[in-house]
């Protein structure tokens, strides 16, 4: 192998390091959760981005990151929903380290409540008939009014 080709190598193998760390960590785990491939996948995308602006980049490089990064978001238009984040707070393992700082709050709270409304609306029904018959309200307003307040 001359130096050319070692270099070529060594830029290769520095290139796929985060992927192999990465699937190594999702191998790894007895329990990959959402939380965790949300959290490593937004890595491999940082990781790309930087190395698409990059100057010290060679150009095959750049051309192969520009691919990776249309796939790469081809797959995160379909995995970073509201209820993807939602999961990824309740992981312990990642809790709110993953959420961009753009997420908007109160649009995202409200179709995830949509969402737990459609998917489970007979259990809905049940506590509210449940409170007509008690007449009183249920702890689950209590704790939905204190989730409100708390956003």
């Amino acid at each position: 192998m001359d130096i050319d080709e070692k270099i070529i190598a060594i830029e290769a193998a520095k290139f796929l390091k985060p992927f192999f760390q990465t699937t190594k960590a999702l191998s790894g785990s007895t329990y990959p959760a959402l939380g965790l491939a949300l959290m490593l996948m937004n890595n491999i995308i940082e990781v790309l981005t930087e190395k698409e602006h990059s100057i010290d980049e060679p150009n095959w490089v750049k051309m192969v990151v520009k691919s990776m990064i249309d796939k790469a978001h081809k797959y995160t238009q379909h995995l970073y929903t509201t209820l993807s984040f939602f999961a990824a707070i309740l992981d312990p393992q990642v809790k709110v380290e993953l959420i961009p700082k753009d997420f908007d709050v109160k649009d995202n709270l409200a179709a995830f409540q949509h969402h737990l409304e459609s998917q489970y609306s007979t259990q809905q029904q049940d506590i509210h008939e449940n409170e007509e018959y008690s007449g009183g309200s249920s702890s689950l307003n209590y704790a939905e009014n204190i989730a409100r307040k708390r956003c």
